[in-house]
């Protein structure tokens, strides 16, 4: 449940990365990825910066909005740090959450927020102390700080040698070392679990694993009890031709039911802005679906810009898997509200299920299905951009700063 959360929640920030960088440097008619750029001012207002390198010197009162190929953070950050890119260090305080999606990603210092990552080689220093709750999905994930609040995990390779004051979540893991002080509670699922004999565990613990786990003298508070029911299980599909046939229904059902348990409220609020400024959800959305590929042909055509352009594209591609699932669940809950109706949340998954269908029926019909599927969809998602602008805009916040290149 908290990596589908993470997952959407990070979906979300990096749509509105991508978006407000893309369409900014448009207007601005340059995009000169190929330049580094380091940042030694103070800035008052919230950052956006894209470039193939970026440094933070100077210390930002206001959320920092950062996309590039290597990204470094020395000052201290107000609010909310967002950032995307392949290699990624803060070596700062961060006094609100963190939200990173990239390759290899290293924190170093004291967040106050939460903390939401997901990307291939993650790091958490010894030095590092996390006051909410850690959100990780990634290939390699060491953490050797301290986090204060839970810790979620979900990864390939995990090691724990620092301190977690509360509980410990891993999920879906295929190799995990713990040598470090758990304080709450354990539930851990790895294919791969090994204790070492310097960790600690305070309060109960429940694992599966497919080795012989030997918890030694760590267990301070509590037992170590084998759940069956934690096992990682795989079931190949019977006829094989069947699953093929029913992969694009599977999918759609797997996602509206994703985005609308953990996002739906951002869906909800973007149909009422759907009814009510239809027009400038599709200017929205088509700025997004035109502007952002120009932006990425731009990137790949510069060699320092190609990293950059990568996480561009990665993230556009999703947008496009995610559409119509999406244009689903916004449109059910806009006829929840037109019909004057109080639907739950099963009767939503259901309705946005039989709306998936009938919007992949339609897409069939030459011309006049095609351009109602991309009309309704574009329209939907810029609704959805609008929301996720709004919700994730801080009070009080007025211009915003852009830099480029």
């Amino acid at each position: 449940m908290k990596t589908n959360y993470l997952l959407f929640n990070l979906f979300i920030k990096s749509i509105l990365i991508v978006f407000n960088l893309s369409f900014f440097s448009i207007i601005a008619a340059e995009v000169k990825t190929a330049e580094n750029i380091t940042i030694e001012n103070h800035v008052e207002d919230d950052l956006y910066c894209a470039a193939g390198e970026i440094i933070l010197k100077g210390s930002v009162k206001g959320d920092v909005n950062l996309a590039g190929g290597e990204i470094i953070i020395y000052s201290n950050i107000s609010n909310d740090l967002n950032a995307v890119g392949g290699s990624i260090k803060v070596l700062s305080n961060v006094e609100d959450d963190v939200h990173i999606t990239g390759g290899q990603i290293t924190i170093s210092k004291k967040v106050n927020g939460d903390v939401f990552i997901a990307g291939g080689d993650i790091f958490i220093d010894e030095t590092a102390e996390i006051l909410g709750t850690v959100y990780i999905a990634g290939g390699s994930i060491k953490i050797h700080g301290t986090v204060e609040g839970k810790t979620v995990i979900t990864g390939g390779k995990i090691s724990i040698a620092g301190s977690l004051k509360n509980d410990l979540t891993i999920k879906n893991a295929g190799h995990t070392d713990i040598s470090g002080n758990i304080h709450g509670k354990s539930i851990i699922s790895s294919e791969e679990l090994y204790i070492n004999k310097n960790a600690s565990f305070h309060s109960p613990v429940e694992y599966w694993s497919k080795n012989t786990v030997d918890f030694y003298d760590t267990l301070k508070k509590g037992e170590a009890v084998f759940n069956h029911e934690l096992k990682q299980s795989y079931h190949p599909p019977i006829v094989f031709m069947l699953a093929l046939i029913l992969l694009a229904l599977a999918s759609g059902f797997l996602i509206i039911y994703t985005i609308n348990r953990f996002g739906g409220n951002y869906l909800n609020e973007s149909s009422h802005f759907l009814e009510d400024n239809f027009i400038t959800g599709f200017g929205t959305g088509a700025l997004y679906f035109l502007v952002v590929p120009a932006v990425i042909f731009l990137l790949f055509i510069s060699m320092i810009g190609i990293p950059f352009a990568i996480v561009f594209g990665f993230i556009y591609v999703t947008t496009l898997i995610f559409l119509r699932p999406i244009t689903a669940v916004i449109l059910s809950y806009w006829f929840n509200k037109k019909l004057g109706k109080n639907w739950n949340q099963n009767q939503i998954f259901f309705i946005s299920f039989g709306i998936l269908i009938f919007l992949a029926f339609i897409s069939f019909i030459p011309a006049v299905g095609w351009l109602a599927n991309a009309v309704i969809s574009t329209a939907a998602f810029g609704s959805l951009i609008q929301i996720a602008y709004t919700k994730n805009k801080k009070p009080g916040s007025s211009k915003k700063k852009f830099l480029k290149s």
